[in-house]
């Protein structure tokens, strides 16, 4: 996400965690559906969703130019022979 701050100029970021029951084509025969989509059903919509809010951080940031240029430097290095 620090990445995605830096990139878009943001100051926060917000990722969300999304309980979902399992949908039924994909439970093998072997599981029990009911733990995975009716037990997930009874949980009120609003207790199923974690919003995480991130802070931007510019030595996180830094650390991601670092390895951009270590990258960059490593396929100069790889790719020198072909290019």
């Amino acid at each position: 996400m620090q990445g995605y701050m830096w990139l878009w100029e943001a100051e926060e970021a917000q990722i969300d965690f999304v309980l979902f029951p399992t949908p039924l084509d994909l439970i093998p025969a072997y599981e029990d559906s009911n733990k995975l989509v009716d037990l997930v059903e009874q949980i009120p919509q609003e207790k199923r969703i974690t919003t995480l809010t991130i802070k931007r951080d510019e030595k996180i940031i830094g650390e991601i130019k670092e390895r951009i240029t270590a990258a960059q430097d490593y396929f100069q290095q790889i790719a020198k022979p072909y290019l």
